[in-house]
């Protein structure tokens, strides 16, 4: 006998391997879907870190510092100003301003906050974690490190990252 169809068991069979497919096929497509997400969220991290660093590097070269005293709390630098030179148009010379008192800038972190010289850093798409802090160190040629650990946090992952900065302290000149 020549019967043309199929058997129940070949359309059993047929459906079964059909199922395994689009559940591989989904479980694919959920994975990218998961990859994806896990990597826009690592470039907005580094974005959002990269701006910080930026802004607070920016920060620090205007205001320009030429010595540092220590916080009476953690994970706080002040930086201080005790003169700069500025260009006179009128005479076309360059002049000494001493500031006495000095002029300061506080870098610190309060409460999973950054503080930049009293102001709170907003952040966009994450927040600070508590894992946080400011270190510095003074070497033999009186160049300050300044190095700053942070990580910053989403609803499912934190991201560390860490900047320094480096000043030489400078004495008044007569």
């Amino acid at each position: 006998m020549n019967k043309k169809g199929l058997t129940i068991i070949e359309l059993l069979a047929a459906l079964i391997i059909l199922g395994l497919v689009a559940s591989l096929v989904g479980l694919l497509i959920s994975s990218f879907q998961n990859a994806n997400t896990s990597i826009n969220d690592e470039g907005k991290a580094n974005i959002e870190a990269t701006l910080l660093i930026a802004n607070v590097r920016n920060d620090l070269n205007e205001f320009n510092p030429t010595n540092y005293r220590e916080c009476t709390s953690d994970n706080c630098i002040i930086l201080e100003k005790h003169f700069a030179y500025t260009y006179s148009e009128v005479d076309t010379s360059i002049i000494l301003d001493v500031y006495d008192p000095p002029l300061e800038y506080r870098l610190e972190f309060l409460n999973s906050n950054l503080l930049l010289n009293g102001d709170i850093y907003d952040l966009e798409y994450f927040s600070l974690g508590d894992d946080f802090s400011i270190t510095f160190s003074v070497n033999a040629n009186n160049d300050v490190t300044i190095h700053i650990d942070f990580s910053l946090v989403s609803e499912s992952k934190s991201y560390e990252f860490s900047m320094s900065y480096v000043f030489e302290i400078q004495a008044v000149p007569e």
